[in-house]
């Protein structure tokens, strides 16, 4: 019998709520002003590690409006996520480039499967396709038989440009990235 069997779930829901509510009041007022939390204005691109550095803060320009700019950056030799942050911290999107496992010829049949409008790119790679799936929109492209993405998520898509914008600057992030490889 499992841990879990002992404790009537009428028990166990107040034991969650519990450990939530005293999670979520963890960290108490360190006397710092809450709206610095990281502004855009103050984080470096020297932070990049890794594939982050294709990215330049020039790159977020045409994806996301005055005020929101390069966050802390997450990478590795193989892929970058990276946040776009207001001045006062608050998540709006992010850029990513990288390889994949997932074959070409399965990302194409996976976004017609799922409907997803997608156009074939010339010039990138062997082949590429620029995705639009609402707030996320990529570029698959493969080069010498090895899959690379790079792509733009808007958490809020009523801020975002229009679509041919979009696929113009992923172009560019693109070329960059290729060309660094």
């Amino acid at each position: 019998m499992g841990l879990w069997q002992h404790f009537p779930m009428r028990r166990v829901i107040p034991l969650v709520a519990l450990a939530v509510a005293a999670l979520s009041s963890c960290g108490g007022d360190d006397g710092s002003d809450s709206s610095d939390m990281g502004s855009a204005a103050t984080t470096s691109p020297t932070a990049a590690q890794g594939l982050c550095t294709t990215i330049t803060e020039a790159h977020f320009a045409p994806f996301f409006s005055d005020g929101i700019g390069p966050g802390v950056p997450e990478g590795t030799d193989f892929k970058c996520n990276w946040p776009a942050v207001t001045d006062n911290g608050a998540n709006r999107g992010r850029l990513f480039v990288g390889t994949t496992s997932i074959p070409y010829d399965k990302t194409v049949a996976d976004s017609e499967q799922l409907g997803q409008a997608m156009t074939d790119v010339d010039g990138l790679g062997d082949r590429a396709h620029f995705t639009v799936d609402g707030g996320l929109m990529w570029i698959t492209l493969e080069l010498e038989g090895t899959v690379h993405s790079v792509a733009v998520e808007y958490f809020d898509t009523a801020g975002m440009p229009p679509t041919d914008e979009v696929e113009a600057a992923l172009r560019q992030l693109a070329t960059d990235y290729l060309a660094s490889r």
